[in-house]
């Protein structure tokens, strides 16, 4: 019940952030409102992240038996796309190659994430 209020609470506040408005492709605000989780990570408040609908984000602390994977669209905050993140539960890592970067490791989600941009 704590990690849904916490997270309801960071996604409330980040929505109020989210002014998309890009000439071309998607937006942070039309993903939005088709029922995506966009926020702004708190750490990193020159951008947005947005997770698909039904799957949301990983939330801290870990959760050992969450989802194996999410693939994710970074946006900057003035809503031009960034490109995508793929984050990849802890346990699962392996030292799979990630095409444009490295895998970093995301201690208060658990996850490790390759961006692809």
């Amino acid at each position: 019940m704590r990690r849904l209020l916490i997270a309801t609470g960071l996604l409330a506040a980040s929505l109020v952030a989210i002014t998309p408005a890009t000439a071309q492709g998607v937006t942070p605000g039309q993903l939005s409102s088709a029922g995506w989780t966009c926020f702004v990570p708190p750490p990193f408040p020159d951008r947005i992240v947005c997770g698909n609908p039904g799957l949301g984000l990983p939330l801290a602390p870990p959760d050992p038996s969450g989802p194996s994977a999410f693939s994710v669209w970074v946006f900057n905050r003035d809503g031009t796309l960034r490109g995508r993140e793929l984050l990849l539960r802890a346990d699962l890592y392996h030292g799979q190659p990630c095409p444009q970067s490295a895998w970093v490791f995301i201690p208060p989600i658990g996850y490790y994430e390759c961006q692809r941009f």
